[in-house]
């Protein structure tokens, strides 16, 4: 399904990608009603647990629990991109990200880094903002050894370069530049098979092997910031020191240029006694408009969720940078109906 989430909207000239633009929204229609079934089986049994929701699109999915179980607490929303990149920017100055104070805005995959310090409250910003315009160390280094993440983080250059205020989350590229990332896709090898023909391959195969030699000893599987994240946000959350993170919590004044129903992405500090976000200042007037924009568009998804309503689910189709044009918006969702049938609520 990822691979159509992906292939469909380019045969319509459209970003295809698997958490944002068309096919996130596909993807955010079939994620809501697993996640919300997963949650009821774990509140039967474990009503007092943290549930770390790590699934995509993060702000769709997260949004719609907010409304499905409005008094849970326990559902913390996280993705792991702003730790990524994070982790390079830290490298350009030669510090440990965990170490790092960032300031950073936004929603899920739609973020800057406004300012980044270190543990001692020096700013490091200015030091970054220059070694990244020399291009001294490259953002890609040690990403990924695949073409499509070398190309994303080469990306970041260039809207850092048209928008130097901030530091940006790499999928903006796809935001900003839609007309560029759709020219350079391919329908017939999206990024869904690069994973499956690389990741996913190389995974099975080890699983495979220790299945058949009954061992893991000298088997080699390297972590990546997915799991090294995941692993440290929920030993925070059980920690009476507890640490700093880039989260998703319900909006409540931490971004004044977004309503309170926003589940805005803002640094955390995560400790036993819960999830205690930081206010965000000084948005310019350019990032609010986009953020507002993005959130009505993942809004009415939900709302086209929740209502089974087709007409919200066009609006939120048009809202999106990625597609614009609503012709588009209504050919695209019509082929994505009919690929997600057994997927998505009936709409009507």
């Amino acid at each position: 399904m990822r691979r159509l989430d992906e292939a469909i909207p380019m045969r319509f000239g459209l970003v295809g990608q698997e958490t944002v633009g068309a096919g996130g929204i596909a993807y955010g229609m079939r994620s809501i009603g697993a996640m919300s079934e997963l949650i009821s089986a774990i509140r039967t049994q474990a009503p007092e647990a943290w549930v770390i929701n790590y699934t995509n699109p993060a702000a769709v999915v997260g949004l719609a629990l907010k409304r499905l179980y409005p008094d849970d607490k326990r559902i913390l929303d996280i993705c792991d991109m702003p730790a990524i990149i994070l982790k390079y920017l830290a490298d350009t100055v030669g510090e440990d990200m965990f170490t790092l104070r960032p300031d950073y805005f936004g929603l899920n995959h739609f973020g800057w880094f406004a300012a980044i310090r270190d543990k001692n409250g020096k700013d490091l910003t200015t030091e970054i903002k220059k070694a990244m315009t020399e291009k001294k160390k490259p953002l890609f280094e040690n990403v990924e050894e695949d073409d499509s993440w070398r190309k994303t983080f080469e990306m970041a250059f260039t809207i850092f370069h048209d928008f130097p205020d901030y530091f940006p989350n790499t999928y903006l590229q796809y935001h900003l530049y839609p007309l560029v990332i759709a020219r350079r896709q391919d329908p017939d090898h999206t990024r869904a098979d690069a994973v499956m023909a690389g990741r996913e391959k190389k995974t099975a195969e080890l699983q495979e092997s220790i299945t058949a030699e009954k061992k893991a000893r000298d088997k080699e599987l390297t972590p990546t910031m997915h799991a090294t994240f995941l692993i440290r946000v929920a030993t925070a959350l059980f920690s009476e020191e507890g640490a700093r993170f880039i989260v998703l919590v319900p909006n409540r004044g931490y971004i004044d240029s977004l309503p309170g129903e926003a589940l805005v992405e803002v640094p955390a500090v995560l400790d036993s006694h819960g999830v205690h976000p930081m206010r965000q200042t000084g948005i310019s007037r350019f990032q609010s408009a986009l953020l507002q924009n993005q959130h009505a568009r993942d809004m009415l998804v939900v709302e086209a969720y929740l209502e089974k309503s087709y007409q919200r689910l066009l609006e939120a189709m048009t809202l999106d940078r990625t597609v614009v044009d609503a012709r588009k918006a209504r050919d695209v969702l019509d082929a994505l109906i009919e690929a997600n049938e057994d997927y998505w609520p009936p709409l009507s």
